[in-house]
């Protein structure tokens, strides 16, 4: 194999990204067609955010999966069994406190784990209908339903999914309190200027455990955090200060380094355009009247 720039080794750590921009650069989308809670938002034009109390909780550090379950996964996989090698990993997560079963109960239609063959995202999370916590009395679960693809499912990509699922699962957290909340919230144009999204990135940073992987996290939330309003970047400062803190130990250079290349450029400038369909598309809708 051929050398690799920076941007290059930095962008192979993504999940794979719909072909959006050039090959180097269209893994940094890989959610941007993922959380569907997002996506119906970018739709609807300005969301419609609350600070939640989650924005000020620092994610766990993570680890490697355990070496028996990197073993159960890459043999199942060879074996054909998608879904069974998923199910060791939701396993492995859940027996380590990762994944809140109580959080993820499900009503209604549709498996809570579903594969299907998608492009653009290793894992997302889309949510129904809200229903009562029958153990909390007027409280209410998130009602979450988990998308894997096909493509991610592959023995030589467990750590992508891995921290693909900690991600989404991230949204999870945040919806349960949203879904609880009566607090007013806040409009906001496009998914970089999305709170949750920042909260998701942030989290990577924080539960990191690959130097690969921090790269992209830190590249995403540095960008993303150009994007909040001021109003939201207070809610987040101290764990952002920490974050950075961490960047600059790990990766020895600081977030502005990362935000000054051309793949971060190239992220900058799709969540722009993102931004200015959003604020197209409420305007359409009659926004602000």
């Amino acid at each position: 194999m051929g050398s690799r720039t920076a941007d290059d080794e930095l962008s192979t750590q993504l999940a794979p990204g719909a072909a959006i921009l050039r090959p180097a650069d269209a893994v940094l989308l890989q959610r941007l067609a993922g959380n569907a809670a997002t996506t119906a938002r970018l739709k609807g034009g300005a969301a419609a955010v609350q600070r939640v109390d989650i924005y000020g909780r620092s994610a766990a550090q993570a680890s490697a999966l355990p070496a028996e379950t990197v073993q159960a996964f890459g043999r199942l996989i060879d074996a054909g069994d998608q879904t069974g090698a998923l199910a060791a990993v939701v396993e492995a997560m859940t027996s380590r406190g990762q994944l809140d079963p109580r959080l993820l109960r499900t009503s209604g239609e549709g498996e809570l784990w579903q594969i299907r063959n998608v492009a653009g995202f290793a894992a997302e999370a889309t949510f129904k209908s809200a229903f009562a916590d029958p153990d909390t009395p007027g409280r209410k679960l998130p009602n979450p339903r988990f998308t894997i693809s096909a493509s991610a499912l592959r023995a030589n990509n467990l750590d992508d999914l891995y921290t693909s699922i900690l991600h989404e699962y991230r949204h999870v957290e945040q919806e349960n309190e949203h879904v609880n909340s009566t607090e007013q919230r806040e409009q906001t144009f496009g998914y970089g200027a999305d709170p949750d999204e920042f909260d998701a990135y942030l989290s990577e940073v924080e539960f990191s455990y690959r130097r690969e992987h921090m790269k992209t996290a830190a590249l995403q939330a540095g960008v993303h955090w150009e994007f909040l309003s001021e109003t939201n970047r207070a809610a987040f400062q101290s764990r952002w200060t920490a974050a950075q803190k961490k960047i600059q130990r790990v990766l020895g250079k600081p977030v502005s380094e990362l935000v000054a290349t051309p793949t971060a450029d190239a992220y900058r400038r799709r969540l722009h355009e993102m931004e200015r369909q959003a604020r197209e598309a409420w305007e359409r809708a009659g926004g602000g009247r």
